[in-house]
Formats: C-alpha cells, structure tokens, sequence
C-alpha cells in the first residue's frame, strides 16, 4: 500500500470514528500529493457535506465525477450537496442519476421524493417515496412523506399511509394531525372528529387546534383551517399564532375585511410587523374598497413608520449630476420568484458607465436564481437577518444615490430601511401594486399606460413615468412550445385563468359569466394548484352558478403535469381572461409567451392596469376592455374568429421576442435616464424629498 492509500485508509477510520477534523488533514495531504485521487475527492467531499459545508463539498464532487462519472454513491452526495444550496435541477438531475445506476439506492428515491414533493410534482413524489416507505417498512417519516406525497397528488391512499405513521410513532403529535387533515380532505370527517376530539382533551387544547389549524391551511383547507383557528382562539384568545392563521384563511375565501380584523388584532412583536404588511396587501385584493382607500390604509401605515423611525442624517453623496450612479436595489425575491422574471435583464444591461448596481439580498433560501444574479451582480450585500439600521448603515457606506425598493409590503421586504433614509433619493418598484405610504420613498416607477395622469392621486410618491412601458420581461429559459390552438381540435373555445385565487372575486366571476353566457359553446377552465380540496372546487362552481354557468362548463385543474410543468397547463388554453380589481403581470406574460391572448379590462389604478401596459408593449391593445360591456363584446369577436386566435398563437411568441416587453437595452437605457432625471432634481434641490 502506497504512503496515499495509507493516509486515505487512516483518514476513512477517523470518519468512522466521527474526527472529521482529522480525517480532513489526511484527505488534504493525499490530494496534496495527488490531486486527483478518486477516492480523497470522493471522501473529502462527503467529509464536507457531513461536515455542514456543503458548498466546501462540491469541487471535490464534481471533480471525483469527472473521474467515475458512473458511482451511484457519488451522484447521491452531489445531488445532497446541490439540494442543500438551493440547486434544485441540478440536484436532481444527479439524484436521477444515482438511481438510473443503482435501482435499489433508497437514500437517493428519498432525496428526489422530497425535492418533488417541495416543488408539487406530485406524480414524481409519490413513485420514488413509495420505494421508500417499501424499502423501510417500519420508519414512520418514510410513511408520513409518503402520505404527504398522496395527499399532494389527490390521493386517498394518504389516509393509509399516515395511519401507518401514528402506529409507528403513537407518541408523536404531527402524523396524528396529518391524518386527521387527509380524513378531512378526502370526506372521513365524521371519523377524524372523535380522533381531533381525544386529542384536544389534553391541556394543550388550544395549541392542537392551532397546530391543525396551521397544517389544514398548509393543504388549502382554507374553511376548515379557519374553523380550526377559530376554535384555538376560543380556548386561548392571546394566541397570536392561531389569529394569523385565521386571517390568512379568511384572506384566501376572500373575506378581506375579516383578515384586516384578526390582523389588526395581533400583538405579538414577532408577527405584528408581518400582520400589518399582510393587513394591507389585503387591499390589493379586496374589490370592496375604492383606490382612494387603498392609498388611506397605506399612507397611515406610512406616517406610523415614518413616526418610528430615527432622524435621517445629511448625506455626503458626490452631487455631480453626470457621474455614474450607484444604485441599490433591495429586495427578498432575489430568487425564484416574479420579480426575479422583470430584473435580471435590467441586472445584466445596466452600463457601467451610468449605473453601478448593487444588490441589497433578504434571501433566507437562496436558488438557482439567486446564484445567478450573484454572478451578474459582484456588488451583493446578503443582509438576511441583519436590523434595518444595520441595513440603512450598510447601504450609507456603500454610498448609494438612488435606493430602489422591489417589495414594497410584500413578505419578508425590508421597507422600514426605507424610513431611515440611507439614500438621497428612494425609489418603488416592481414587486407592490400600490404606493407604499412612506414619506421618504420619493418615487414610484411605472409609465402611461398603467399610470395615466388622473391616477397619481393614489399615490404618495411621485410618479415616474418611463416611455414606452415600465417592465421588461425575461421569459422562462425551458418552456415548451405553445403547440396548436386547442380550439382547432375541441371544437369550443377555452377561456381560462391561472392566477393565485385570491385575485378572483364576485364581481371577476360575474365579468368571466358574463362572457360564457354570450358564447353558449365555449368552456372556462380555472387552473391552479390551492383547488385540489374539493371544499376549494366546490367553493367556485358555486359562485359560477350563482351566474347562470352550470358546473360542467367548468373545468378546475390543480394538477400539475408531469412534462413541462405548470407552463404546459397553457396548452390547453384559447384565451385567458383577466382579474379585477387586481389584474395580473407576471401571468399575463407567461400566457403571451405561451401564445395565449389575454383579455383585460383597464382599471382605476397601477393594480389594474398592468396587463393594459404589457399588452400595449406587444401591439395587442385590441386586447384591452374600457368598460365590461366591451370586455364581452372583444371576448366574443375574438372566439368566433377562430383562425385569427391559431395565426396569432403561431406567432405570438415571435411577437413578442421581437417586442419592446422583450427589449432589454433600450427599456434598461430608459430605466438609467429614469434615475439620472431624479437624481438631478435631488442635485439641484439638495434636500430630501421629504
């Protein structure tokens, strides 16, 4: 045995052992004499990932991978190590891997059962962590993930599954609650009520109920869950954790005011600030208020914050009007999200010579996304768990001119660093559909079309209106082909809505009846993956009926497919139609990409006027209602011409490509003479905006 084998063999024992340390200083010498040894890279790595370095453990992965590409054992730590930093699809294509080369590898089908489990893919979930609870017959968590896995796909096989789980583990409190959440969903309420009633006969009552609260909203039980809240209060009124989850499942039956109420009634310093931002996003969404009480709610939150806040300091910012500018953008979307689809073009395009960005990151878990921003952003400052004073600190000393904001209210932003003025001038934009109420965010970003002059009233920041649309959209790298128009093959035209639920209302739904109700043949589709309840799905046929649509015109997806994912949903779409009072973006670009028209009625406000700028930036302004009268009217010029809506899906993609939503230069070049014309306004005044 050579002297490498010797310290790579003294190096396994001290693993055994659990001396990491020292297993680490033999692995080095090894690789220090032969830096590519298989097994000291194979080694080293897993002494990392063991170790909780699981970024330290992917160089010598990858590099043991380059020499063995066919170890199963090898392809399980990288895909261990890729899932622990955020790398999904890079984590299970190695996952995958493993178990192509060693069927019977149980640690890899649980590593891609949870990852699919995480990310809804259902069908994925359940075969690999079948393998497992098989496998491992008596570990409850493989029967409880395998439950979870069911009850994700709509399966009744959960129920089994989870009373495994409680016989595995009587004493634990969790798989319990779990069954009584499945035997809820899948119609065996009269059977979980003695079950949730001997466990609440405990002295912790009111924390069952609020924990089965909790898991109920987790599964989109959004009635049940507020009746489990609601129960949890009535035993502790002082439980702030079961209040919150009242609002939030009273939120997504769309009864807003009663979620402002159980908000307004938090108390507790770790939700109350989180409850006040949920507490006014609600009136995004919440049709029963006009824009002037949405900008009322916001500006008296902004006052109070404002109020809070320390006394911003004179800034010492350079004030030469022509200089490169160094602009902040700060944000916690900084991964897979929306925002993430309207920034990472403006990230890359920003000329050095205008603007140095730099990235302000509340990420508590990094992705794929948020590594890639971080290659094309060297200025990131990760202030995840820092105060908002250390926050306005960090961003003072990097000298930061225009400060942007892409949250506003939204979870986990960081808007009261805002109050603290760290820049001279401060900025909103992109990730909040109304104004901010702080005194201290001087701007707001938009254009025209979203913003027209009658609308800045709604506002307490000054509108800044950009020329030619306020976003540009970055479509997903891997979408498939939008394929023909359903409509040639069906015979009918679909109209459909993917939007998050909260969106749909009354009054969107009368607007959509509205449409069915002129076009006697043509079938709505609503897609989205909270309706797998069948409470959830009855919930809004219900509310169609109400308008005269009977429940078989109706098609409620929540599935999600196993090929192409939820971008695939499109392929069975005609024509999407919009929301009111709170239209959508994001989705509205998605459709269009997907070569799918959307239909929308211009509102009162930024809320609801997005999806009038984005079609506009597409030439599709005939898409765009005044009045819903003209809305039925467009929809239905628009399903009797059934081979103009296939030519438009041919080309739509195309269009779009070519469009000014797509151009990314020219909207960044306009985004910098944006922030150039308010960064001279704030040279000339020299004072803060507020």
């Amino acid at each position: 045995m050579g002297r490498e084998d010797d310290w790579l063999a003294r190096a396994a024992r001290h693993h055994r052992r659990g001396d990491l340390n020292g297993a680490v200083q033999l692995c080095r010498k090894v690789l220090a004499a032969r830096p590519d040894h298989p097994a000291a890279l194979a080694l080293a790595g897993r002494l990392h990932l063991d170790g909780g370095d699981p970024q330290g453990a992917l160089p010598f992965l990858r590099r043991a991978l380059a020499a063995a590409p066919n170890q199963a054992d090898l392809h399980l730590r990288a895909g261990q190590a890729l899932k622990a930093v955020g790398l999904v699809e890079e984590a299970m294509r190695h996952l995958r891997r493993a178990v192509a080369l060693k069927p019977d590898l149980v640690d890899a089908h649980r590593e891609i059962g949870e990852l699919a489990l995480a990310n809804r893919r259902a069908g994925e979930a359940v075969h690999h962590l079948s393998r497992v609870a098989a496998a491992r017959p008596d570990d409850a968590a493989a029967a409880e993930r395998l439950g979870r896995a069911c009850q994700l796909a709509g399966r009744p096989e959960a129920v089994g599954a989870f009373e495994r789980a409680v016989a595995l583990a009587p004493a634990r409190r969790d798989p319990r609650l779990r069954l009584i959440a499945a035997m809820t969903e899948f119609g065996q309420g009269p059977q979980a009520a003695p079950l949730l009633g001997d466990l609440a006969a405990g002295a912790d009552g009111a924390g069952v109920y609020r924990d089965l609260a909790a898991l109920l909203l987790e599964q989109f039980q959004y009635r049940a869950a507020r009746d489990a809240a609601l129960a949890a209060l009535e035993r502790d009124p002082a439980d702030d954790a079961s209040r919150f989850v009242a609002a939030l499942a009273c939120e997504s039956l769309g009864d807003f005011a009663a979620a402002r109420g159980h908000y307004a009634a938090v108390r507790a310093p770790d939700r109350r600030e989180q409850a006040a931002n949920n507490r006014l996003f609600t009136t995004c969404y919440d049709p029963d208020l006009t824009p002037d009480g949405v900008l009322a709610a916001h500006a008296e939150w902004g006052r109070a914050c404002q109020a809070d806040a320390p006394p911003a300091a004179p800034h010492g910012n350079d004030r030469g009007p022509d200089r490169p500018l160094r602009v902040g953008y700060l944000s916690p979307d900084f991964r897979k999200h929306p925002v993430s689809a309207f920034l990472a073009s403006i990230i890359a395009y920003h000329h050095p010579g205008h603007v140095l960005a730099h990235c302000y990151a509340n990420v508590a878990e990094p992705d794929e996304v948020t590594h890639a921003l971080r290659q094309v952003c060297p200025r990131w400052r990760d202030v995840t768990g820092r105060t908002d004073a250390e926050v306005a600190d960090r961003i003072r000393a990097d000298g930061i001119d225009i400060l942007v904001d892409l949250a506003g209210l939204s979870g986990a932003n960081r808007l009261r660093v805002l109050a603290h003025r760290p820049a001279p001038v401060q900025v909103s934009y992109l990730g909040y559909p109304a104004t901010t109420g702080l005194p201290t965010v001087d701007f707001r970003v938009t254009d025209g079309v979203a913003n027209p002059p009658p609308t800045g009233r709604f506002y307490t920041e000054r509108l800044a209106r950009l020329d030619g649309g306020f976003c540009c959209y970055l479509p997903p790298p891997n979408a498939p082909d939008p394929g023909p128009l359903p409509a040639l093959a069906a015979g009918h035209v679909t109209f459909a809505s993917l939007v998050n639920l909260k969106k749909v209302n009354e009054r969107t739904v009368a607007l959509w009846s509205r449409v069915l109700q002129a076009l006697p043949e043509a079938r709505f589709a609503l897609i989205r993956h909270t309706l797998r309840p069948e409470a959830n799905r009855r919930r809004w046929l219900e509310a169609f009926a109400r308008h005269g649509i009977a429940p078989e015109r109706v098609d409620l997806i929540w599935e999600l497919p196993e090929q192409g994912g939820y971008l695939d949903h499109y392929r069975r779409v005609d024509v999407v139609l919009d929301t009111l009072p709170f239209c959508g973006h994001t989705s509205t670009c998605e459709a269009l990409w997907m070569g799918v028209p959307v239909l929308t009625l211009a509102g009162d406000d930024f809320a609801g006027r997005m999806g009038a700028s984005v079609l506009g930036m597409v030439g599709l302004d005939g898409w765009v209602a005044a009045t819903e009268g003209d809305f039925a009217r467009v929809a239905g010029d628009m399903a009797r011409d059934v081979s103009g809506l296939a030519r438009l899906r041919a080309g739509l993609r195309a269009r779009m490509a070519a469009s000014a939503l797509l151009a990314a230069e020219p909207f960044t070049r306009s985004l910098e003479a944006s922030y150039r014309r308010m960064w001279r306004a704030w040279c000339a005044s020299g004072e803060p905006a507020c």
